[in-house]
């Protein structure tokens, strides 16, 4: 398959994802299904079943033809080859990839939570331009239920540490981007604050209560009997503490 180079398409900086990535998000959920079957007493086999379903529907969908568990790590690997190869890899940015966040805090390989993935009709992540300073990541989806939604990936205050800043419910792209890179000049602007407030009261700040809302906005898929055992596996935005 023909792989996808990240262009920009329009001039947000931004470029819209083909459907494979619908496969990619939902094959990373079966196969961690899969293992997590075997965890319990009484193993359940309805919720892998069911992701199962869920992939073969896309296959038909999607790469218009029949597929069934046995191709899962075939396709698996084929769909990788879309999107991960030497140019889409990245060097002295945030990311190692173009892909590393193409859900951004919503992705099944960083929140261990598989999200309803049908009510996202759009997913935009950052183009691929080479004279870009990486020192964030952005982008955006656009929602059934939530509108257009973004995110921007930025260094915290502590050496290693990361947050996302977040929008959600806008009519429009254009205002979700403003409302997003206004956030980020805010977060740049406030270092001094923060380790102000730090010292003196809290270590929550705005940008918690924004992702706290971001995550509350979109549906999860229930994993019925599985609910105690993915307890263990579930992060969420890491506090810059």
């Amino acid at each position: 398959m023909e792989k996808f180079l990240f262009k920009p398409d329009g001039n947000e900086g931004l470029c819209k994802l083909p459907d494979e990535w619908r496969l990619l998000e939902s094959l990373r959920h079966y196969f961690f299904l899969i293992h997590l079957k075997d965890f319990g007493d009484e193993p359940i086999n309805e919720p892998h079943i069911k992701a199962a379903t869920k992939i073969i529907s896309y296959g038909k969908q999607i790469l218009k033809r029949e597929i069934s568990q046995n191709d899962f790590v075939d396709v698996y690997k084929e769909i990788r080859g879309i999107f991960f190869h030497k140019s889409a890899e990245l060097k002295n940015s945030i990311t190692k990839s173009m892909m590393d966040l193409y859900l951004g805090p919503l992705g099944f390989k960083n929140s261990r939570v598989q999200y309803n993935i049908d009510d996202f009709e759009e997913v935009h992540v950052e183009a691929n331009i080479k004279s870009k300073n990486r020192d964030y990541t952005w982008g955006c989806i656009k929602s059934k239920n939530c509108g257009w939604t973004g995110w921007i990936l930025v260094h915290a205050d502590k050496a290693k540490q990361k947050i996302f800043l977040t929008g959600i419910n806008h009519f429009k792209k254009e205002t979700l981007i403003d409302e997003l890179f206004q956030k980020y000049a805010k977060f740049k602007n406030e270092k001094l604050k923060r380790s102000l407030k730090r010292f003196f009261i809290s270590n929550t700040f705005w940008y918690h209560d924004d992702f706290e809302k971001y995550e509350k906005g979109f549906k999860p898929v229930m994993i019925d009997y599985y609910a105690d055992i993915l307890g263990a596996f579930i992060t969420g935005n890491d506090h810059d503490e």
